[in-house]
């Protein structure tokens, strides 16, 4: 496979930190985790519920299954095994909502998570591109799926002996479920193998794929993989960027 070719000055990497920018801090991925949640009655009694995460950041998580009666600003104590941290309850969905028996929270203290490790695991899984045939554009047998605009920020990793070596940062002017067209100030050779990611609103989207194409528009990703559990996400998002509203509303954790 062909290296990416590079025709501007390597960008420097960034320095490393202990302390994460806080968008990317507060990134969520769909991952389903089993707790324990503990409450408080107005008697200060201790009660305890049986409940499953939906989404997750390293702060805080979507819940279901906390029957407890709550408001927001209460504090409750999230328990996964032996470990447990105390985390604040930042919203509530209300009964005439989808987001019915689900609540938001977020860790007391700062740099607390009970699932860490999972998050970089999932992060790491990917899974084969299958485009949904009512999807596909009639009367167009070359594209897989119908593309939509969409402006995202993206950043552009190379892939290329098992490492993920940062390029560049751009944009996606539009994109399908099976590819897209970037605009990046780093070209690269058509057979490139890269990996994108998107910056949407609450959520980092990544895939895998390899450049098809190169032009003055951009550049032509076919994708070959998504990462574990953002393929829903991505259709989602598709469907709104094609009503014509980019914002991903998926609730706030």
């Amino acid at each position: 496979m062909s290296p990416a070719k590079r025709t501007r000055t390597p960008i420097k990497p960034e320095p490393k930190s202990s302390n994460p920018a806080p968008g990317r801090y507060d990134k969520r991925l769909q991952l389903a985790i089993p707790l324990r949640v503990t409450t408080w009655d107005e008697h200060k009694r201790p009660l305890l519920d049986m409940a499953c995460t939906l989404d997750v950041s390293m702060r805080g998580a979507r819940l279901y299954g906390v029957r407890s009666t709550l408001k927001a600003g209460d504090v409750v104590t999230v328990e996964r095994g032996r470990n447990k941290i105390f985390c604040r309850v930042i919203w509530i969905g209300t009964p005439d909502s989808d987001k019915k028996g689900q609540i938001g929270v977020q860790a007391v203290e700062m740099g607390k998570s009970l699932w860490e490790a999972d998050m970089v695991e999932v992060g790491q899984q990917f899974t084969s591109v299958t485009a949904d045939p009512a999807t596909r554009p009639a009367g167009d047998r070359n594209r897989r799926a119908a593309r939509v605009v969409a402006e995202a920020q993206a950043r552009v990793l190379e892939q290329q002996d098992g490492r993920d070596g940062m390029l560049c940062e751009g944009h996606v002017k539009n994109i399908s479920e099976t590819g897209c067209l970037l605009v990046s100030p780093v070209l690269l050779e058509v057979g490139a193998t890269v990996q994108i990611v998107l910056d949407l609103p609450n959520f980092d989207l990544a895939v895998r794929g390899r450049v098809r194409h190169t032009g003055p528009d951009g550049l032509g990703i076919e994708f070959r993989e998504i990462r574990k559990g953002d393929r829903q996400l991505l259709r989602y998002w598709l469907r709104q960027a094609s009503l014509g509203s980019q914002e991903v509303a998926v609730g706030v954790s």
